[in-house]
């Protein structure tokens, strides 16, 4: 996963994917309680539902330092525990990710990997005033809201495009 090219006067790495170019990635957490699968989606201003992630940043080295940072970042550093400062959740994160199995969506249109991964679902039982209402990266801030949505609620209509029109969403869901 770790080639990189960078665009003229781009400081934004550009990973491959079997080839295939990564200029953005997230992570779309779920876990199961019973019968049921819920999603951690992050709410938007325009009222759509999303998964966590980002653009690539010069400071990545490859496509799960990407999600890592981005999650990181827009979950304040809270999405295992409201004690974690950055580092360690970063930390935290990045093992997870590098040691579970991971599904991963590719979708060439947004040049976007989605890494699926299946939490515990002790962390749908946190508060997710855990994440705050705003998430706070290098002098600015942005709203947000999360919640656990349960599948059989998900609106196809109500899902930001990067996973709306994803090439793989009834895999996705």
């Amino acid at each position: 996963m770790k080639t990189i090219t960078k665009k003229k006067d781009d400081k934004r790495p550009t990973f491959k994917y079997n080839n295939k170019p990564v200029r953005a990635a997230g992570l779309l957490v779920y876990c199961t309680v019973g019968t049921q699968r819920y999603y951690l989606l992050r709410s938007e201003k325009k009222g759509r539902w999303s998964d966590i992630g980002g653009k690539t940043d010069e400071v990545d080295e490859d496509i799960i330092s990407v999600v890592v940072r981005e999650v990181t970042e827009e979950t304040n550093n809270h999405l295992f525990s409201t004690v974690h400062d950055y580092s360690q959740a970063y930390s935290f994160l990045d093992n997870k990710l590098r040691e579970d199995e991971l599904q991963i969506h590719y979708c060439p249109k947004g040049k976007y990997i989605l890494l699926k991964v299946e939490f515990d679902s002790k962390y749908k039982d946190m508060s997710n005033k855990r994440f705050g209402l705003k998430e706070k990266t290098d002098g600015w801030t942005m709203d947000h809201y999360y919640s656990w949505v349960p599948a059989n609620r998900i609106q196809r209509h109500k899902l930001h495009p990067r996973l709306r029109y994803h090439t793989d969403y009834y895999n996705l869901f």
